[in-house]
């Protein structure tokens, strides 16, 4: 079953989620989930350069971050799944 269009108050939502999106004071934030409610960030200079340092770590980006202190332990909680996927 395909899925429904939009309504009009979820494409408000949207687009008003979006500007706040845009409006991000800063270059340094990154966002990651792995795939619940929550989407964590860390700063990416810091973990740029992490793994610049450590190329072959091969860490899951939790574990990255923390290694790294890239880890901001700062997330927003979505009011549903976000889902993860790798490729």
């Amino acid at each position: 079953m395909p899925a429904k269009p939009l309504t009009q108050a979820e494409k408000k939502w949207l687009a008003e989620l979006q500007s706040v999106l845009d409006a991000c004071p800063s270059d340094r934030l990154g966002a990651y989930t792995v795939g619940d409610h929550d989407v964590g960030f860390f700063d990416r200079k810091v973990c740029k350069a992490w793994l610049v340092a450590n190329p072959r770590a091969e860490l899951d980006v939790g574990e990255e971050l923390r290694a790294s202190g890239a880890d901001l332990k700062a997330s927003i909680r979505f009011p549903f799944n976000v889902d993860s996927r790798s490729g």
